[in-house]
Order: C-alpha cells, then structure tokens, then sequence
C-alpha cells in the first residue's frame, strides 16, 4: 500500500510524536494512544504489533509503523447506518432522496485532502456506484459506494 506525499508526512509526524524519546521505536502501549488518536480502537495494538514487528522485539521501528499507517489509512471506514444516513441527508441538499452528481463531488472532496481527485474522478465513481443508471445515487447506492470508497 502507499501514501500520498501529505500521509507520509503525517506518518513521520505520528511517529515522532509517539517515540518520545528519539530511540526510533514505540512500544504496543504508544501504538494504541496513536490509534486511538487516529479514530481507531486503541485494543488493535496488539494484534497489530504482532505480523508487524518483523524483529519480535515489541516495539516498532519506523519501518514498522509505516506499514501499520498504510494499512490504518487504507481501512474502509465502518459506518452504522444511522451514520450513513446522517451523512446522506446532509449532502442531500435539496431533500429529494438522491444525491447528485454535483452533491457527491461535495462529499468525497469534503472528506480527503486529496488533490488528484478531479471532477472526472467523481463521475467515474459515481458511474460505478449508480446501479439503476439514472445518474444519481439513493440511500442504497451511496451506502455501497461508502463502504467501497470511503477511508480511515
């Protein structure tokens, strides 16, 4: 998995943030207050040190983490669907339902900081996710292409 210039930038910043001491290394400890910064559940420490820490040492070099941080940042976001809807309905402007092709180019460059995501972009993903091809995407359609689309 890789990172944009700005999440790489932010996994050196994270990094430094938590290796409190220079050494180039956190601990499972670190690692979960980092996560639990990061929006995610502070528990997946653990688990997550183990296939990660290539050296068995518990702890995390740079390296390390920077894996960790590729698989956190690509992780699909969970959503309940009282979440979902919220999000649906307050990108749904005019209250009809359906979110347009202009309404959802608001929500996913609302949500990422990501500069290469062009209007093109948004109609190719709008394209996919409309199943019923009447270019607009419903309640349905919009929780499918959140789950597939939308990241930690």
């Amino acid at each position: 998995m890789f990172l944009t210039e700005e999440q790489e930038q932010m996994s050196e910043e994270t990094f430094a943030q938590f290796d409190r001491n220079g050494s180039g290394e956190i601990d499972a400890k670190e690692l979960g207050t980092l996560l639990k910064r990061m929006g995610q559940n502070p528990s997946e420490a653990v688990r997550l040190l183990g296939p990660d820490d290539a050296d068995r040492d518990g702890k995390i070099s740079k390296v390390e983490y920077r894996r960790i941080f590729a698989r956190v940042m690509h992780a699909p976001l969970e959503l309940s669907k009282d979440t979902l809807l919220q999000m649906f309905q307050s990108y749904d402007k005019n209250g009809d339902g359906l979110l347009t092709a202009d309404e959802l180019r608001k929500v996913i460059l609302g949500l990422t900081n990501d500069k290469s995501i062009t209007p093109e972009t948004v109609d190719e993903l709008l394209a996919k996710a409309d199943r019923n091809g009447d270019g607009k995407l419903n309640i349905d359609e919009f929780a499918v292409f959140a789950s597939q689309n939308l990241r930690a």
